[in-house]
């Protein structure tokens, strides 16, 4: 291929860079997500951001570094959605790599029928993520 060829293949893909992202959870604590241009980076911003959460509300920073984890990444993160559920206790869910908002609806739709998932009292939608890393109302 020519150097011509090759820069402007580069500048394409380049411009068309999609989002990682990642959720970090400390059950019953904190939580947070982080989209980046890495994986790497999306875990590290994630867990970093739970660790930010936790101590934020009153809970010691090692307690924190301790107990946020990585519950879900997705290479090419696109659409996303959390849903709050739960019973005798509450967790979030974490869902990505959705192609558009119908699906990211149409997936908190289905994790949250009660009828299929007779364990929990209650389950809404609680943020959807577009592909521009924004926050869409759930309603």
């Amino acid at each position: 291929m020519t150097r011509a060829l090759i820069l402007a293949l580069a500048l394409l893909s380049a411009g068309q860079a999609r989002a990682q992202v990642a959720y970090a959870v400390a059950p019953e604590q904190a939580s947070a997500f982080s989209f980046a241009m890495t994986v790497e980076e999306a875990m590290t911003f994630a867990l970093e951001e739970c660790v930010y959460m936790g101590v934020e509300i009153g809970y010691p920073y090692e307690e924190m570094v301790e107990n946020c984890q990585i519950a879900s990444v997705c290479a090419y993160g696109d659409w996303a959605i959390m849903v709050s559920a739960g019973s005798e206790i509450h967790w979030a869910e974490f869902y990505c790599g959705l192609p558009n908002e119908a699906a990211a609806r149409g997936l908190a739709e289905l994790v949250c029928n009660l009828y299929e998932r007779p364990h929990l009292s209650y389950c809404d939608l609680v943020q959807i993520y577009d592909r521009g890393r924004h926050v869409l109302d759930a309603d």
